[in-house]
């Protein structure tokens, strides 16, 4: 897949909060795995649900 550099640009600006801000990083984590359990056979749905 390819990514527009704007979409990238956003997606390192998110990883680079994640890093920096491990409250938030655990509720990420949190909600990734409640995530995979309501969409474990829809990657598509738990994508855009992130």
């Amino acid at each position: 897949m390819k990514k527009n550099c704007k979409q990238f640009f956003e997606q390192i600006k998110f990883r680079d909060f994640i890093r920096s801000h491990s409250e938030f990083a655990k509720e990420y984590e949190l909600l990734k795995q409640e995530l995979y359990k309501m969409y474990a056979d829809d990657r598509k749905k738990y994508t855009e649900s992130k």
